[in-house]
């Protein structure tokens, strides 16, 4: 008598599908991975290392708001228009920032130090920083960084900026904008004992009202992304 045909049941042949449907979805997986890493490499080099920019590839129309004079200059030698970096020229040196110590800012302060300078913010020294003695036996405190209302109150003088260089105070917004010469704009105070008189009179002054106005409003357009490279 004959033996019965195995036949599979529904369930295991269910099984089976699935199992072939996910190596077939593994396979396309490894697959498609494997080609991106293999022709990721040579599109990239022949792009940016060995094809030579044409024309037709650099006279690609800008995206609006592009300012296509900074990007590509034209060769005429060449007979093309070619791409070119960043900045003025392409001798150009890179930007240095200013030091933090006002002390140490330049006499002639360039729209961009001031810009960048504002962007900082006035120089803090660590918590922990000892401040030197003067001729006067005296130094620095952080109180003077406070100015005290009649009725106690203390108000932050934001602009109040010490110098490690000079052991010395400067006036933040008078050393960027005003053209006087004063000691708060020039090498410092440093007359400990007479300190507090002279910050009450030097923020009471028209000219230190002004150097304030001026930088909290380059410090808001900063903020608001309206700055520009150079101050008019």
């Amino acid at each position: 008598m004959a033996s019965k045909r195995y036949q599979e049941s529904g369930a295991e042949k269910r099984k089976k599908k699935r199992q072939r449907d996910d190596a077939q979805w593994v396979n396309a997986k490894i697959h498609g991975a494997t080609q991106g890493q293999e022709e990721e490499p040579s599109i990239s080099s022949c792009s940016q290392e060995h094809q030579p920019p044409t024309s037709s590839d650099s006279a690609t129309a800008p995206s609006p708001g592009t300012d296509t004079s900074r990007h590509t200059t034209a060769s005429a030698s060449q007979g093309r228009v070619s791409p070119v970096t960043e900045g003025p020229s392409d001798t150009a040196e890179p930007y240095v920032p200013p030091p933090t110590d006002p002390a140490l800012w330049s006499a002639h302060i360039l729209d961009a130090d001031r810009v960048e300078i504002v962007r900082r913010g006035p120089f803090k020294v660590s918590s922990d920083f000892n401040f030197p003695m003067g001729p006067d036996g005296r130094a620095f405190h952080t109180s003077l960084q406070f100015k005290v209302l009649p009725n106690g109150e203390k108000v932050h003088r934001s602009w109040v900026v010490y110098s490690p260089q000079n052991n010395a105070v400067f006036c933040f917004a008078c050393k960027l904008f005003s053209t006087k010469d004063i000691k708060l704009t020039a090498e410092g105070h440093s007359d400990w004992s007479n300190i507090n008189t002279s910050l009450r009179c030097h923020e009471c002054s028209q000219d230190h009202t002004q150097c304030m106005l001026k930088w909290r409003e380059l410090d808001i357009r900063l903020k608001k992304g309206m700055a520009i490279d150079q101050q008019e």
